[in-house]
């Protein structure tokens, strides 16, 4: 009788520390699933490394094909970037997605409504300064939407 119930116990002992084990792994899981992981953060630095050097190779470059070529090479790291990005999303669970595509709409939005105010104002023959600060400014636009929704939830 005795040695059944110290069975039982050790049972539901053991139990009960593989389910803490498991919960803190989940809570472990969940809180990284948030944060930016290390490829967004390269991806964002050579984003930030190929705005840079695309703003100040132009001013050099005469011909039309490599003014084009030099004017988009912040694209790959962009594209780099989303992928992460997603990749990220997926790993979310589905509040944190709420949370995370919210941001995004909200950046994304920011910066059509950006794009659009300044080709309107290019429109009406305004001289509009470079783009290029504003779109070092999105990965902050984004970091602020993030803490602002995260706030309503």
């Amino acid at each position: 009788m005795i040695v059944q119930q110290f069975i039982a116990a050790f049972r539901d002992l053991v139990l009960r520390e593989h389910v803490r084990r498991r919960l803190e792994a989940d809570e472990r899981k969940l809180e990284d699933g948030g944060r930016t992981s290390r490829g967004e953060m390269i991806s964002l630095l050579a984003y930030f490394a190929a705005l840079i050097v695309s703003h100040g190779w132009l001013d050099h470059l005469r011909a039309q094909w490599a003014r084009t070529l030099v004017a988009l090479l912040p694209l790959p790291a962009i594209v780099l970037m989303v992928f992460f990005v997603v990749l990220r999303v997926r790993r979310m669970d589905e509040l944190q997605r709420r949370i995370e595509l919210t941001a995004l709409a909200i950046v994304a939005m920011g910066a059509w409504l950006a794009a659009v105010t300044c080709w309107l104002l290019l429109h009406g023959g305004v001289n509009v300064p470079p783009l290029s600060a504003g779109f070092l400014a999105l990965p902050l636009l984004y970091e602020l939407a993030r803490r602002w929704v995260r706030r309503r939830y």
